[in-house]
């Protein structure tokens, strides 16, 4: 699902309200739980390893269902895609693009790939 506008022009303000904002117009779900990822490239791997929100791989388990990851903003080009395995064992990416939500059953294993810019990318997820 593609978000029609950007949320934030200056991340470091983004608070709860912000938030909650979000998830009453463009989430139709009872969220559970959820949590913010600020990415910055400093010269290292930043990469997340494989993983699903019940607690295999490098995750931790979060209750729910499903899980939504929301990218608010960053630079494109730059990394920061997300690979799933589908119930059928075949490996997708998603390119890393602002004002994108995507959602994925809570046991699909996944990882994001290494960010690369300056720019903080920084992603909403949550759990559902």
């Amino acid at each position: 699902m593609e978000v029609d506008q950007p949320f934030f022009t200056q991340p470091g303000y983004l608070n709860q309200n912000d938030i909650d904002l979000l998830f009453d117009e463009y989430v139709e779900a009872d969220v559970i739980h959820n949590w913010l990822n600020i990415t910055t490239y400093a010269g290292t791997e930043n990469h997340f390893n494989w993983h699903n929100e019940k607690g295999i791989g490098e995750g931790k388990f979060h209750p729910g269902e499903h899980a939504g990851i929301l990218w608010i903003s960053g630079e494109t080009d730059q990394g920061g895609d997300l690979q799933y395995i589908d119930d059928g064992g075949m490996l997708h990416q998603i390119p890393f693009e602002p004002n994108q939500l995507i959602t994925i059953k809570g046991d699909t294993l996944h990882r994001v790939m290494s960010y690369y810019s300056e720019v903080p990318r920084i992603a909403l997820n949550y759990t559902f």
